[in-house]
């Protein structure tokens, strides 16, 4: 894009416009959501498997509905769940999935193509239940790849278990040294 300041001032004409056609979308359908700097909005959605943060903005003339890191774990990168995050975008081309530079957040957006024409109601909702709906679906799907076939109470039960044996362990070889030593006591030489 051009950075001549009359493209720069359209632009955020452009942005502010949108912006407040998808306030007016919201507010008719009764949502609640908050007005943010830059021209950004956020709103939370409850679905059936997660309550979703949700930000929607306007970038290089396109209409952004995202879901900013909806799980956060250091496993991300391992292939199962990339094969899984291909395949879902090969079946939902609404969507796209973004891995974090740091590998440990996964985020979703969906992308409405703006240009000069007008956002109606139909697209902006379109745009905003799509993303909802696929990323709530698989949600599950990809906590079970990356946890494996466990609820999460077995996965918390196991942390909990690993936890104290690990701590077992300590006490086990405190109480061993503790042992030597005094068993040693007749031995040292003051």
């Amino acid at each position: 894009m051009d950075q001549n300041p009359n493209n720069i001032e359209s632009e955020s004409i452009f942005k502010k416009g949108v912006i407040k056609r998808v306030i007016g979308f919201l507010e008719q359908e009764n949502y609640r959501f908050h007005s943010l700097e830059n021209d950004n909005l956020e709103l939370f959605l409850q679905g059936k498997n997660l309550v979703m943060h949700v930000m929607i903005y306007v970038h290089n003339r396109h209409l952004i509905v995202k879901i900013p890191t909806y799980i956060k774990d250091s496993g991300l990168r391992k292939a199962e769940i990339l094969l899984a995050l291909l395949k879902m975008m090969n079946d939902y081309y609404d969507i796209r999935m973004e891995l974090s530079e740091e590998s440990d957040g996964l985020s979703a957006s969906c992308n409405h193509i703006l240009e000069d024409g007008f956002l109606t109601k139909s697209q902006f909702f379109q745009c905003l239940t799509a993303t909802a709906f696929i990323v709530d679906e698989t949600y599950p799907k990809i906590m079970k790849i990356l946890f494996g076939n466990s609820d999460r109470k077995v996965f918390l039960n196991k942390v909990k278990t690993k936890n104290n044996e690990e701590a077992e362990i300590k006490k086990d070889e405190k109480d061993g040294i503790q042992k030597v030593i005094e068993a040693g006591k007749g031995y040292l030489l003051n």
